[in-house]
C-alpha cells in the first residue's frame, strides 16, 4: 500500500470485473485527474449512503457494482479502492484515496505489514543493487551504506525523486567521508 495520495498525472491500473461475466476479471490503464475531498450519494442494496473522503478521480474504466477493486501504480503500490462506476460518465471514476483506507485500518485497530524499503529490492537506473550491509553499533561506514541502500530504492521515477534526493543529502551530511557518502555525492552531482 502507497503510503500518499497519487499525484495528478499518475498512470494507474484498476483491477475488476468487467460485470457482465462473473468469471472474468480485466486491469484497465487510466490516469489519475484529482486528488480531492468529495461528498456525493452513493446507492447500493437499495440504500443510499453519503460518502465525504478524500477521493481519486482517474480515467480508468470501472463498472456499476465493481465497487472495492485495487488501483494499482507504476511501482505495484494500490492507491486507491475502486469506489463504483458510473453510467454518466465513463472516463470519470472514483476511487477511494489510500490515506483514507489507511486511516480506516488504524480506526479499527488493524495492522499491517508493510512492505517497505526492506522488503523491497529494486535497483538502480544503473542496473546494480547496493549490497545489504548491516549496520554495527557505532560503524559509520556500515550506517550510511545502509542509509545510501535506503536511498536507492528511490532512484528510479519522477514521484520519487524528491524523497531520493533527501536521503542522498542526508548521507553526505552524516556520513561525508565514508565511501558511501562519496557515492552519494556522486549521484546528488549526476542529478544537477
Amino acid at each position: 500500500m502507497a503510503k500518499t495520495s497519487p499525484k495528478r498525472g499518475t498512470t494507474v491500473w484498476q483491477i475488476g470485473n468487467a460485470g457482465a461475466v462473473d468469471q472474468v476479471f480485466r486491469v484497465s490503464k487510466g490516469d489519475v485527474s484529482a486528488v480531492e475531498v468529495k461528498k456525493f450519494p452513493v446507492g447500493g442494496g437499495g440504500e443510499i449512503l453519503f460518502i465525504n473522503a478524500r477521493m481519486v478521480t482517474a480515467t480508468t474504466p470501472t463498472n456499476p457494482g465493481d465497487s472495492g477493486g485495487p488501483l494499482f501504480d507504476k511501482r505495484g503500490y494500490q492507491v486507491a479502492v475502486t469506489e463504483s462506476g458510473r453510467n454518466d460518465a465513463d472516463l470519470v471514476n472514483q476511487f477511494v484515496d489510500i490515506t483514507e483506507v489507511r486511516d480506516f485500518l488504524k480506526e479499527k485497530k488493524i495492522t499491517i505489514k508493510e512492505l517497505g524499503d526492506a522488503a523491497t529490492e529494486l535497483k538502480d537506473p544503473k542496473g546494480k543493487t547496493p549490497p545489504k550491509v548491516e549496520p554495527k553499533k557505532d560503524d559509520p561506514e556500515a550506517a550510511a551504506a545502509e542509509r545510501l541502500r535506503s536511498a536507492m530504492l528511490f532512484a528510479r521515477g519522477d514521484e520519487n525523486r524528491e524523497t531520493y534526493v533527501a536521503k542522498l543529502k542526508e548521507v553526505v551530511t552524516k556520513w561525508p567521508n565514508t565511501a558511501a557518502g562519496k557515492e552519494a555525492k556522486k549521484r546528488l552531482d549526476a542529478l544537477k
